[in-house]
């Protein structure tokens, strides 16, 4: 179907369809659909940098401070260095 079929059947101008055919094909299926949510406090590369730093022993407020997040915000991700789900005892 042409673009212009398409954004005819969608209510849609030819060029966002044309544009949303382009993210979908460089980027999967997902790349149309926006996330859901509030966005995360820490993105990766900042979740790592605190990882590594509490590795170097640095204290969760010298983190907190560092990567500008409150104190609970880095206690929360750095407690998942540790299974996040209490293991289960058997009876």
């Amino acid at each position: 179907m042409k673009c212009v079929q398409a954004g005819r059947l969608f209510g849609m101008r030819s060029e966002h369809v044309s544009r949303l055919r382009r993210q979908v094909a460089e980027q999967g299926s997902g790349a149309p659909v926006r996330p859901m949510g509030r966005p995360r406090k820490l993105g990766r590369g900042a979740l790592a940098r605190a990882y590594a730093m509490s590795d170097e022993g640095a204290t969760g407020r010298a983190i907190a401070k560092r990567l500008g997040a409150s104190e609970a915000t880095i206690s929360r991700a750095l407690s998942c260095l540790v299974p996040c789900q209490p293991a289960r005892t058997r009876r």
